[in-house]
């Protein structure tokens, strides 16, 4: 999406941008600083862009940790979201918001167990496996 795009989407009122980085690079690779220029940068250029950009990190490639969470709250961020599916009613301060997107194939039931929490009742009575947040690489 190129600048302008997204300045004329972010007029509309129904659209509310999130914060990414600016390079898109595996923050858990960074050092504090660089990850702290990633994330504030982009939310800098985002409060120029549109009127009211949210301040919630989707980290690239999903890998959070505690270091990545303190970094973007430093950075302005309310706080980062989870790539592994969750519903916003297991979710808690201390792990994070879940991160909705297209369902990809899953339609009719697939798609409404996922909203309502069904898989993740499945998986925490471990009725059913699943992806959790990727794991961090080593250093």
């Amino acid at each position: 999406m190129t600048t302008s795009e997204l300045e004329i989407l972010g007029r509309d009122p129904f659209f509310t941008p999130g914060v990414h980085t600016v390079t898109h690079r595996a923050l858990s690779l960074l050092s504090d600083e660089e990850v702290h220029c990633e994330v504030a940068d982009c939310y800098a250029w985002l409060c120029d862009v549109t009127p009211s950009p949210l301040p919630l990190l989707a980290i690239p490639y999903g890998l959070r940790d505690d270091r990545m969470r303190r970094i973007a709250r430093g950075a302005g961020m309310r706080d980062v979201l989870r790539i592994a599916p969750r519903t916003a009613r297991t979710t808690t301060a201390s792990n994070g918001f879940p991160r909705f997107h297209g369902f990809g194939t899953a339609i009719g039931m697939e798609a409404w167990s996922g909203l309502a929490g069904l898989q993740e009742l499945a998986r925490a009575l471990g009725l059913r496996g699943g992806p959790e947040d990727p794991v961090m690489p080593a250093d």
